[in-house]
């Protein structure tokens, strides 16, 4: 509900200030005053306040200055809300929530749980738009309504209409009928109190669920467990004894093999033998230079010849280049000379070169620049002094070549091979202890089994068996435990039986009491007057709010929405006619009639009534859960005094269900409190930071 509102505005085009400082109250409540007192304004800045621009008639840029805070309640929560046209701010008690014009937009619309378009069409009735819904298409009348409907009225529908939606209908119906006496409802067979119904429904739920769980528990039956069986009769540890001794011996074995096999081969001749073969190694040299000689000739030539022919070779260097050096002279001197023009000497054009030529050949030998034939080139030379000196070191002096040196057998082994074949004889005393300490571990290993693997077997089938008497001793436990969980089961079965009866017996005993109640009511009201009548209704109200607000959302709600807004819009307009129209009725497509009239033929007074009907009671089923608040602003501007009266005393009805209600008129009908606007023009204090 509104708790206080407080304004100044200021418009840009007249000047004109708009300044009220206003405290609401539960109830029927009025804004009065003269034309163009500023009384829409009310409403229109508390719209503002709430929703911004959007709410504004026209825009924000028309006021030069506009400031206003709003107290308000939703949901028994007290909130504030402060806006300017750039800023706005929004607390819950006094705790800021949100700042800015958006934030602030959003979170008052997160709070309420709809927006503008349902404020405007359930709590407000703006001045002017009473009739909007009577001109509006029905395709626009449907579209309208659609915006209105939101998940949580949704929520409500379902759980109204599900439990109860038969009796409420039987109920509105009785209700709307009240110069007709209401029929008792009859008795249910085996009628017991809700309450005690509820406590053995109670406990027939707490044995059925335990009843599920114990059946859920029984349906999932252990295997039994399977015992291992092992050939191996040995233990354990001294199974480990034995495998820990073989492996030792292995290890040994191994170690030993791999020391014998990184040794050197063995020999395969003795220390004898190989001294043997190096003496015939060196008769077998001896026997190959022989073979040499033999092959080469004595030299040809004497040292004294080579060198002469060395000398001459030198010579004959000499001599090639001097001739070189003479035939470039001649050339050079062929390229021409110079004459001079005062001696007539002639000189060369290249006679510095050609000097220095001749100058490098006057400094030869000219003792030696002669040419001889020599037989050998100097390598052919270098060949032969070789020869020399190879015949100087092998020919033994005094003797004949064929007669230096005896035939002699080629040894089996060179001397590399001889010294290669000594070092691998140093392994021999170490080669036979490894082959040695191999052979008796083979012998001590014999035929023995794998006592590694049968360990490795024998300890496999310690563990299963530890593992089956564990699961041996969990599927006992589990028999016995299922023993008495069947027994269990068979006493729980019992108990739960008959649940679905005592339901259906308890469903009828509802329906039945809440029929009671009605008819109860019902009767009083039929005896007691229109009062009782009245209040009857506004029950009646209560029970079809669920069933207004949507259309094509969900099919479920839209056959409950339509009849009961029907019969709400119909008891409303019954009581704003004063009895001249009794029905409204809007079908799915949102074609409406008044008493089988289209609603667009009626008078200006008709449309109004049959409009605000709807409306406030789409107002009861959407918003009256949130915001308990309707706002009428001129909506008796067309209408006589009787039917203004009795739209008056409808909202004085409406005030049972709906916590404040505020009318905005030039009349002064019958209310619980009056407002005046109007009554200053002075700007007030700062209200927005």
């Amino acid at each position: 509900m509104f708790n206080s509102i407080e304004y100044n505005v200021t418009f840009a085009t007249t000047g004109r200030i708009l300044s009220e400082k206003l405290n609401f109250q539960t109830g029927f409540g009025t804004i009065t005053g003269p034309n163009e007192a500023g009384k829409s304004m009310v409403i229109e800045m508390a719209r503002w306040a709430l929703f911004g621009v959007s709410a504004l008639r026209g825009t924000a840029s028309e006021m030069k200055k506009a400031k206003v805070k709003l107290d308000f309640t939703v949901k028994g929560q007290r909130y504030k809300v402060e806006r300017t046209p750039t800023n706005a701010k929004l607390f819950k008690d006094d705790i800021e929530i949100a700042v800015g014009t958006t934030p602030v937009n959003t979170k008052v619309s997160q709070i309420f749980g709809f927006g503008l378009a349902v404020f405007d069409m359930a709590c407000v009735a703006n001045q002017g738009q009473v009739e909007a819904m009577a001109s509006m298409k029905p395709t626009e009348r449907k579209r309208a309504v659609d915006s209105v409907i939101g998940l949580g009225v949704i929520d409500d529908l379902a759980k109204t209409a599900g439990e109860e939606a038969s009796a409420l209908r039987r109920l509105a119906s009785d209700l709307s009928a009240t110069t007709r006496e209401p029929q008792m409802p009859e008795r249910p067979e085996g009628y017991r109190e809700v309450a005690e119904l509820d406590a053995e429904l109670a406990l027939m739920s707490k044995a059925e669920s335990e009843l599920n769980q114990i059946s859920g528990w029984l349906n999932v039956t252990p295997a039994v467990p399977n015992k291992p069986v092992c050939d191996i009769a040995v233990d354990v540890d001294t199974l480990k004894d034995l495998a820990d001794a073989q492996i030792e011996r292995q290890t040994a074995a191994r170690r030993a093999e791999m020391e014998l096999n990184s040794l050197p081969a063995a020999s395969p001749y003795s220390d004898e033998e190989l001294e043997a073969f190096e003496g015939q190694n060196h008769e077998w040299d001896q026997c190959q230079k022989r073979v040499e000689l033999l092959k080469n000739p004595e030299p040809k030539y004497t040292e004294d010849q080579l060198q002469e022919m060395i000398n001459q070779l030198a010579c004959n260097e000499e001599f090639y280049k001097a001739n070189r050096l003479q035939q470039r002279i001649k050339a050079l001197a062929a390229e021409g000379g110079h004459t001079c023009p005062k001696c007539s000497h002639n000189w060369a054009a290249e006679q510095e070169a050609i000097d220095q030529l001749r100058a490098e050949l006057d400094g030869m030998d000219e003792g030696l620049i002669s040419f001889a034939e020599v037989p050998l080139n100097a390598s052919q030379i270098e060949n032969e002094q070789h020869k020399i000196q190879w015949w100087n070191d092998v020919v033994v002096p005094g003797l004949a070549v064929t007669e230096m040196f005896k035939d002699a057998t080629k040894p089996p082994a060179t001397l590399a091979q001889i010294e290669s074949f000594r070092e691998r004889n140093k392994f021999t005393a170490q080669r036979e202890a490894l082959q040695l300490q191999v052979q008796q571990a083979q012998e001590q290993l014999g035929d023995q089994p794998d006592y590694g693997d049968m360990l490795r077997k024998r300890q496999r089938y310690d563990d299963q068996l530890q593992d089956y008497l564990v699961k041996l001793e969990a599927y006992n436990t589990w028999q016995v435990e299922a023993e008495s969980k069947k027994a269990r089961h068979a006493i729980l079965t019992i108990e739960a039986e008959g649940r679905a009866a005592t339901e259906a017996l308890r469903h009828q005993v509802v329906v039945y009491d809440t029929m009671m109640v009605r008819f109860n009511s019902d009767m009083e009201a039929y005896m007691e007057t229109m009062k009782t009548v009245q209040a009857t209704q506004e029950q009646v109200a209560d029970w079809e709010k669920a069933k207004v607000a949507l259309t094509d959302l969900r099919g479920l709600v839209k056959q409950h929405l339509m009849p009961s807004l029907n019969k709400v819009a119909s008891f409303y307009l019954h009581l704003m006619t004063g009895g001249q129209r009794q029905h409204v009725y809007a079908d799915e497509d949102f074609n409406i009639s008044i008493d089988g009239q289209p609603i667009h033929t009626l008078s200006g007074s008709g449309k109004a009534v049959a409009c605000l009907a709807l409306r406030m009671g789409l107002g009861q089923v959407l918003t009256n859960g949130v915001f308990s608040v309707f706002v009428g602003d001129e909506i008796d501007a067309s209408m006589d005094k009787d039917r203004a009266e009795n739209t008056a005393l409808t909202l004085q009805t409406l005030k049972g269900r709906v916590s404040q209600i505020l009318l905005i008129t030039h009349k002064f009908p019958t209310a619980d409190y009056y407002i005046k606007v109007g009554n200053t023009n002075v700007e007030s204090e700062e209200l927005v930071a």
